[in-house]
């Protein structure tokens, strides 16, 4: 019989408690360079991202949805993570719904993997890059499978960049689920 995929339990996938300075469940990996008062270049200045619940119903993916924003007019540049325990061998994929809000742009969103356990998914495979805003709605992002590696340690990700720095640019993410298949035995 072919084995079904079965969910890998993740901390708050569903974003249910949200700081603004954090995720609870999830490590913050942000670039930033600029602070209110400092030179300001709007392709390469990144400001420190902030989090809440999304509060506009349009925005609203399934219950509490993640909202990542920063100041206006300057971009965030975020990886959230988390690492897991899965047995070793097994086949996994992550998958998350995403969606944007651009006052005239797009935000890039992706997910990845790290089948070793890598902080911030930095040696992982990433899904394709996605332009989402509020015309495109919500999408589901899916990164490639990778096999667990002997370690059993799995890193899940999901990365967030304005293209351009405009009065208005969140990113909005909600349902990640990390999914497994078992070792052929």
């Amino acid at each position: 019989p072919t084995p079904t995929p079965a969910p890998v339990p993740l901390e708050n996938g569903d974003f249910e408690a949200i700081l603004p300075d954090g995720v609870p469940g999830w490590e913050v990996a942000a670039e930033v360079n600029w602070e209110p008062g400092d030179a300001f270049n709007p392709d390469t200045s990144y400001g420190r991202p902030e989090f809440k619940p999304a509060d506009d119903p349009r925005r609203v993916i399934n219950g509490s949805t993640l909202q990542i924003q920063t100041y206006q007019w300057v971009k965030f540049k975020v990886i959230l993570y988390q690492t897991v325990e899965v047995e070793p061998g097994s086949r996994v994929w992550f998958e998350a719904k995403a969606g944007g809000y651009s006052s005239g742009g797009s935000i890039l969103v992706r997910v990845g993997i790290d089948a070793h356990g890598g902080e911030a998914c930095q040696y992982g495979e990433w899904s394709d890059v996605q332009a989402v805003d509020q015309s495109r709605g919500v999408i589901l992002l899916r990164s490639p499978e990778a096999v667990v590696a002997i370690g059993g340690q799995v890193t899940v990700c999901l990365s967030a960049e304005p293209k351009y720095a405009l009065i208005h640019n969140a990113a909005f993410f909600d349902d990640a689920k990390l999914w497994m298949l078992p070792p052929a035995r």
